[in-house]
């Protein structure tokens, strides 16, 4: 299994439920440290160096958003994959939507990059704020 954009708590389910081999992957070097369930290497979603089919699952968690370009890392993730790409990713959903526009939340997702002192955890780890 190939878990894009990855991180500890994709790590720490992933263990609990008992997966064996898993490799995690995300852009920010600092996730390298974090994980120690699973190898964990430096990846971008959107440029896979992985062959065409060689996992037979690819998955991400609340990761497509932070990608410059989500599509691209969708079709990415669909052509490493054997049998299955499958994407979880809140932030793009109707109740979202309507937290939005009632102003229960932000169009853009500030608390990621000011909890990384505007230096990071934005688009592509970046301290450009992801649109939710």
């Amino acid at each position: 299994m190939l878990v894009v954009c990855g991180g500890s708590a994709d790590a720490e389910v992933l263990s609990e439920l008992g997966f064996g081999r898993v490799l995690i992957t995300n852009i920010d070097p600092s996730y390298d440290e974090e994980i120690d369930a699973y190898p964990c290497v430096r990846a971008d979603a959107e440029n896979l160096a992985f062959r065409d089919g060689e996992f037979d699952l690819v998955i991400v968690h609340a990761g497509l958003h932070h990608c410059a370009s989500p599509h691209r890392a969708l079709l990415e993730m669909y052509r490493v994959a054997k049998k299955a790409a499958i994407v979880l990713e809140a932030r793009e959903s109707l109740l979202m939507r309507l937290a939005v526009r009632l102003g229960f939340t932000n169009d853009f997702e500030l608390e990621s990059v000011t909890s990384h002192g505007l230096e990071s955890g934005g688009m592509r780890n970046g301290p450009i704020p992801n649109l939710n």
